[in-house]
């Protein structure tokens, strides 16, 4: 997994992916999914996003190759798991539960395509079964988390009291991730 942040690759409508680095496959077929004109989201719901999606995809490799302690849940895994595949189902299955619904359809599709590139057999199911499992382990950790929960501006003229913080900050627009 050398050079994970290496040249990203993604052709419109379909997976421009060499396959020889699936972290940055993948992190580059998430991007437009995250960051789209049809659901535009702000840019602190985005970076969690993203970093919900790679701490999936790390707990996916950690699982497949070993070496570091995984982030939310250890995991039993056959032996001849493709990262290939680990990583792909990681990173689909957390993308897709929480990228908008118009989203949904684009993540299917290079799902698809970048799984019929991995030779179908043992390892390629193995890998699979490994990154859905670590999906599901982030998942849980970040149920509940409130991101898309928008917290509304509740705007005072009274200043709070010496001593006391005003997380609204006085009046005006509601600020932007007021997650």
């Amino acid at each position: 997994m050398k050079g994970i942040f290496g040249t990203m690759l993604l052709a419109i409508g379909s997976c421009a992916c060499a396959q020889n680095n699936p972290v940055a496959d993948w992190a580059a077929i998430v991007q437009p999914a995250v960051h789209n004109a049809a659901a535009p989201r702000s840019p602190g719901s985005s970076e969690i996003l993203h970093t919900i999606v790679h701490l999936a995809v790390y707990d996916a490799v950690v699982a497949v190759e070993g070496g570091y302690r995984p982030y939310a849940a250890p995991m039993r895994h056959p032996r001849e798991a493709d990262v290939r595949a680990a990583v792909a189902a990681a990173a689909y299955r957390t993308a897709r539960s929480r990228v908008a619904p118009s989203q949904v359809g684009y993540l299917d599709a290079q799902y698809e395509l970048y799984l019929a590139r991995i030779p179908n057999g043992p390892a390629k199911a193995a890998g699979i079964q490994v990154g859905e499992s670590a999906a599901a382990a982030v998942l849980r950790v970040r149920a509940n988390d409130g991101l898309d929960e928008v917290v509304l501006y509740q705007c005072t003229s009274t200043p709070p009291p010496p001593g006391e913080f005003e997380p609204n900050g006085g009046c005006g627009t509601q600020p932007v991730d007021a997650n």
